[in-house]
């Protein structure tokens, strides 16, 4: 699980090298170099994924605007990322693969195990009935 943990968390550095400029980026991180930037990102990821694990990050915290919003604004935007990314990977994103020692193959796999194992726990796609007894999907 770890492991899929991992590229899920890889994958979201990939989405911000994607959405941000790299210049930006470096002086935002007061940094010389893509090389530097990768290692900050990296670092800050392992961080995040410690504090998601440790007793201090509660699940209320974290799932507070609900699990269905946190699906999608979290993981599934994750892998409609990687769907859409059929192509070599640019220079800095290799660099990212080859530092995480993971393949974007493996990347892609992992996100979308991850987000069709965890879909049953949003809610989404039930019907349930509403106040007045009409049958609502979502």
């Amino acid at each position: 699980m770890y492991n899929d943990i991992w590229c899920w968390a890889t994958a979201r550095v990939m989405v911000l090298l994607w959405e941000h400029e790299l210049d930006l980026m470096k002086h935002a991180f007061a940094v010389p170099s893509d090389d530097a930037l990768i290692d900050v990102l990296l670092a800050s990821t392992v961080k995040t994924l410690q504090r998601f694990s440790s007793i201090k990050d509660t699940t209320k915290r974290v799932l507070a605007g609900g699990v269905a919003v946190r699906w999608k604004g979290r993981l599934n935007d994750v892998r409609e990322f990687l769907s859409d990314f059929n192509r070599p990977p640019n220079p800095i994103t290799a660099l990212l693969l080859k530092k995480a020692k993971v393949t974007l193959p493996g990347i892609k796999k992992a996100v979308r195990e991850l987000c069709e194992e965890s879909y049953r726990f949003t809610g989404l796609g039930t019907v349930t009935p509403n106040k007045q007894g009409k049958v609502v999907c979502t």
